[in-house]
């Protein structure tokens, strides 16, 4: 008889859960009890938002207490058995297919598509030894993948005549993804933490993506958008990402625009657009149906790209003349992240009809008081999406 292996969440999580579960329902069940009592009358005024959310969370809390209690996972030679609070799950040795690993989950794949997987949380006590209980006996679907793809890279005439002129163009596509994705997770960085000479920049973040996808259909099929563990087709997915997301960044903490309308509906349109063909482009590269996920990405990528990149030629390249108006600085504040965003409230001006927070400098932050006036210098946009810009 072999001999069986019983796992548990770590025993540091359980002790965090233990103490912090608790604490949630009791906080969340007496904000719960004051609003449904109308003690407080500013609750009273989000009533709608705080009962749902309040009651989300005591449960959220009561399952994630009670999961911490129960949850078990079983291993032997017979098969694998997981249990939750809310489930128990079990294939039998015969039943499983192989096992992949990501960054939150262990899955155990089942070899009929009518099983479902079974998913082990990373946070599982001696997560190293089930690894290598499960490398004992299952294959990893992932390492397996790897060598498939690898093997139709080397087998595929399109990508050269012979096996080692293959495998030479490979590794040069590969060079070359390297390359542009450690350039685009670098400026993006370094525009994202200190976007100085701002212009070049900027300008650069906007051009790396570009040759990105310049590069990606030029591969002939060879670099891929999309990034997945163990595959052996290179990407060029973080050398757009890191770019984008820091144009998109800069333009929201550089820039007060006024109104976004003229913006929305080309962005969402080129959005879809870069979708559909992403999806297109995968169906006939690999004869098989819609490829959605790289889709979506393509869609997002494109939005974030397009976003910083409209509101960065619109604001910084803008040849209209200002208008200038004057508001008091009516409260103060900062935002800490990752970043740190100054903001401060004024009053109506001009076209702004109400008072309203707006993102300033931190050297003009230090400067301003309350009921200290400004200046608003007001823009209509390269692009026609209409900006301002507040100085002492």
């Amino acid at each position: 008889m072999s001999e069986t292996f019983e796992y548990r969440i770590h025993k540091g999580w359980r002790i965090v859960i233990y103490l912090a579960a608790p604490a949630m329902i009791l906080v969340f069940a007496g904000l719960l009890v004051m609003t449904v009592a109308g003690r407080d009358e500013q609750l009273l005024k989000i009533y709608w938002l705080l009962v749902p959310v309040c009651i989300a969370m005591i449960l959220l809390a009561g399952v994630g207490l009670l999961d911490a209690i129960k949850s078990r996972l079983w291993l032997d030679d017979s098969g694998i058995i997981a249990e939750s609070a809310l489930r128990r799950q079990e294939l039998m040795s015969h039943e499983i297919k192989g096992y992949t690993v990501a960054d939150k989950y262990i899955f155990i794949h089942p070899d009929n598509t009518r099983l479902k997987k079974i998913k082990i949380s990373t946070y599982v006590e001696k997560r190293s030894e089930i690894e290598r209980w499960l490398a004992d006996r299952y294959p990893d679907l992932d390492m397996l993948e790897a060598e498939r793809e690898q093997a139709e890279i080397l087998s595929n005439n399109d990508f050269g005549g012979s096996t080692r002129e293959r495998a030479k163009k490979l590794e040069s596509a590969r060079k070359r993804a390297r390359i542009l994705n450690w350039t685009g997770t670098g400026i993006g960085l370094w525009a994202i933490f200190y976007p100085q000479p701002y212009d070049y920049l900027l300008l650069a973040t906007m051009i790396i993506p570009v040759v990105c996808i310049v590069v990606l259909q030029r591969s002939g099929g060879l670099i891929r958008l999309e990034e997945k563990k163990g595959t052996s087709y290179p990407s060029v997915l973080t050398g757009i990402f890191m770019p984008a997301v820091a144009l998109f960044l800069r333009s929201l903490l550089d820039y007060n625009i006024f109104d976004y309308s003229k913006l929305w509906v080309p962005l969402i349109v080129m959005a879809l657009i870069a979708g559909l063909a992403a999806a297109v482009a995968d169906k006939k590269r690999t004869g098989k149906g819609m490829n959605y996920y790289a889709a979506i990405v393509a869609c997002c990528l494109t939005f974030v790209y397009c976003f910083g990149a409209a509101l960065f030629v619109n604001c910084r390249f803008d040849p209209s003349a200002p208008r200038q108006y004057t508001a008091t600085v009516l409260s103060k504040r900062i935002s800490s992240g990752k970043t740190t965003s100054y903001y401060v409230e004024l009053s109506p001006w001009g076209p702004q009809v109400t008072s309203g927070e707006v993102n300033i400098s931190k050297s003009l932050y230090t400067l301003l008081g309350e009921n200290r006036e400004v200046k608003i210098y007001f823009l209509e946009g390269r692009l026609g999406i209409p900006w301002f810009v507040v100085e002492r």
